[in-house]
């Protein structure tokens, strides 16, 4: 099982860890993101997401709002992982060998502010 209940099938055993890594990194993913949108219009920001991918996303916003948007957006990966220690922590049930995976991770990054795509990534 993914995170938050999401399910992905494999057939072949030596695949499915990449299987388990790639979808926890997509929910984390779509997590974070809304939990940035949630706290950017809470917040009143001027911030807009332009673009979202793998494992990061791209924010167009005021020079006054950069530094605090930046913050917030490593802020919400962080919380995003979280979240999701939280749930495996308390969905072990649905793990058929020893349990859940019994270890965190923290998916706190770092971010550029910049003029082009060039600058910031």
């Amino acid at each position: 099982p993914l995170p938050m209940g999401f399910w992905c099938y494999c057939r072949s055993p030596h695949k499915a860890i990449n299987y388990v890594i790639q979808g926890t990194e997509a929910v984390a993913q779509k997590i974070a993101v809304n939990r940035f949108e949630i706290e950017v219009l809470k917040l009143g920001l001027d911030a807009v997401k332009v673009l979202d991918y793998h494992d990061e996303f791209l924010l167009e916003c005021s020079d006054e709002d950069a530094e605090s948007a930046g913050k917030l957006a490593c802020e919400c990966y962080k919380w995003a992982s979280d979240q999701i220690f939280e749930w495996y922590k308390s969905n072990s049930h649905l793990f058929p060998n020893e349990g859940s995976p019994d270890f965190a991770f923290n998916l706190d990054g770092g971010y550029k502010v910049g003029t082009t795509y060039l600058s910031t990534h």
